[in-house]
């Protein structure tokens, strides 16, 4: 409610220059985090005009290259609620803000708090997932992140909007009877993913398939949306592989086997023109549309891994009010199972990860 409440007013705002040039589902999870800092600052969010260059084409989003071109995100924790008002765009703010250090700039940061008075001066962010938003994780992380990526997609773009229901697939039988029949949303990484080792077995029907037909055991589920850039996943899926009925996006999936991470060969492209297969727009609402159509689904069957997993889930919290039936592959939702927390190295990481646990639960005591 308050993501969506008018906000005062205020001589500063929290402005994001550039997001990381990650995949796509990082820069969404990215967005989010800085959606949290902004609300638990009551700040204005603000992304800079090429704050994400990459992931935008000119010819779907002319100069304003920006999350922005998909969603009305630059107002959303300050605009009333009349839709001139929304789409309105905050004044040009510069590029970048130059980190200075000894007197020369050294690097550039993710985020900055703006001042629009002079006595007030900008502090820099470099690590946004460090970010904290105190007083909004009471009810989990996987809920809080469900609240943010629900409410970026409530601002999707109504030239979004049609380019996502333009890919919506046809199903290839139609449910009978007068119940809706259950869908499982599957999500299938291939491409530059099998190369750096995430997760990316061999034989599909015997792994994310097989987890698929538990899910129908269980719960009834006959049908699966499938979001994958694995061809070989698409043709079992027009199969109808384990009898099940599969729809997936038309889209040509060859463009993403390379064992380069896509977020380079889509940034090579950030120029091209529509024809370019890996466009940054061309993929990014592919992505969009994969993301919108799996968080329509029932259960899953996923790798939470995956920031396009995550987001897609967090989707599907947010618009059900509850978390759906879930088979992860690949890690729990919590970033410690998958062993962030000994980041350093060995005995003397895991020590470092305790002692930082440990302060927390100290300062939390005191508090």
């Amino acid at each position: 409610e308050q993501l969506r409440a008018p906000s005062a007013p205020s001589a500063r705002l929290y402005y994001v220059h550039r997001l990381p040039e990650v995949g796509f589902g990082s820069v969404i999870e990215y967005a989010a985090l800085f959606l949290g800092r902004a609300l638990r600052l009551g700040l204005p969010l603000r992304l800079g005009a090429r704050s994400s260059v990459a992931w935008t084409s000119e010819w779907h989003c002319g100069d304003w290259r920006s999350l922005d071109c998909y969603f009305n995100l630059s107002c959303a924790t300050r605009c009333a609620a009349n839709a001139a008002a929304a789409a309105a765009p905050l004044p040009p703010l510069p590029v970048a803000w130059p980190v200075l250090v000894a007197g020369r700039a050294t690097s550039t940061c993710f985020a900055t708090l703006v001042c629009r008075s002079p006595d007030c001066t900008p502090r820099c962010r470099r690590d946004p997932l460090n970010v904290g938003i105190d007083g909004w994780n009471r009810f989990g992380s996987a809920w809080l992140s469900a609240q943010l990526v629900g409410h970026i997609f409530s601002r999707l773009t109504d030239r979004t909007r049609r380019e996502i229901e333009r890919r919506r697939p046809s199903w290839p039988t139609a449910p009978r009877g007068g119940a809706r029949a259950l869908t499982i949303g599957m999500h299938i990484r291939a491409g530059d993913s099998c190369h750096h080792r995430r997760y990316c077995p061999a034989n599909l029907t015997s792994s994310y398939f097989r987890h698929a037909a538990a899910l129908r055991a269980r719960y009834g589920a006959t049908r699966i949306f499938l979001a994958t850039d694995s061809a070989e996943a698409a043709e079992l899926c027009e199969q109808r592989v384990l009898g099940f009925a599969c729809a997936t996006q038309r889209m040509e999936r060859r463009r993403f086997e390379s064992a380069e991470r896509i977020e380079f060969r889509v940034a090579r492209a950030a120029f091209a023109p529509p024809s370019e297969p890996l466009a940054g727009s061309r993929v990014a609402l592919d992505a969009l549309a994969d993301m919108h159509l799996l968080a329509e689904c029932d259960l899953f069957v996923l790798v939470l891994r995956s920031c396009f997993g995550r987001v897609a889930y967090a989707l599907s919290a947010a618009r059900k009010g509850r978390f759906a039936p879930l088979v992860s592959l690949e890690q729990p939702w919590s970033p410690q199972a998958g062993g962030r927390a000994k980041r350093g190295g060995g005995k003397r990481g895991r020590a470092k990860a305790l002692a930082a646990v440990t302060s927390g639960l100290r300062r939390r005591a005191v508090q």
